[in-house]
């Protein structure tokens, strides 16, 4: 199958229109229906979206004799996205603990058990990807993965920090607290927009 046909044949299984595909590629819909019929090819990175949107790897919209056995079929990214949610899901349960086990249970147990279960999430997000995923669409999953998990991890980290110094000096204000927030939302946003800038490289 050319790449064309193979584009048409995906997007008709998803059930995915032309222009939402132009639009998540950035191009219009007259672009999309010229990749189908092969009258013109899209760049890399539009390729990459492609193979993200239309969840198949790069080789199998590029290469006429890889199947989806050898590349990953839909169930392989079907399972990548629920791995990726579930594991998002660990990583909010375990802030939550953590949170709790700091602001109203006083007691190092939860907090500590919310930063395993932080770390459990990205060990399981390593060491259970589907085995048909290729290593490109696998780079892209762990950099978004670790774009959102950021966000669930720093908190606890952060504000013990902060009770640390409040208990060691005994601040009577609230601006310990405004800075870690601050340093929280900053290295966060950071972080995201950097693993984010890689990933659309």
């Amino acid at each position: 199958m050319t790449f064309g046909e193979k584009l048409q044949a995906l997007r008709k299984q998803q059930k995915i229109s032309q222009e939402a595909l132009a639009e998540k590629c950035d191009v219009s819909r007259m672009t999309v229906s010229r990749w189908e019929s092969d009258q013109a090819l899209p760049d890399i990175r539009q390729i990459m979206k492609i193979s993200e949107f239309l969840m198949v790897s790069v080789d199998y919209l590029l290469y006429d004799r890889v199947d989806d056995v050898e590349t990953g079929n839909f169930s392989d990214f079907h399972s990548l996205r629920i791995l990726f949610w579930v594991c998002i899901a660990i990583n909010i349960c375990g802030m939550v603990i953590a949170m709790i086990g700091w602001l109203w249970v006083r007691v190092a147990f939860p907090v500590v058990m919310g930063l395993i279960m932080n770390l459990l999430a990205c060990v399981f997000f390593e060491i259970f990807p589907p085995k048909g995923i290729d290593r490109v669409m696998m780079r892209y999953a762990r950099r978004r993965f670790y774009a959102a998990s950021v966000w669930t991890f720093l908190p606890a980290p952060i504000f013990i920090g902060i009770e640390i110094v409040y208990s060691i000096e005994h601040y009577s204000s609230l601006l310990p607290y405004f800075i870690g927030g601050a340093v929280y939302i900053l290295v966060a946003a950071i972080f995201t927009i950097y693993q984010m800038w890689k990933y659309r490289k």
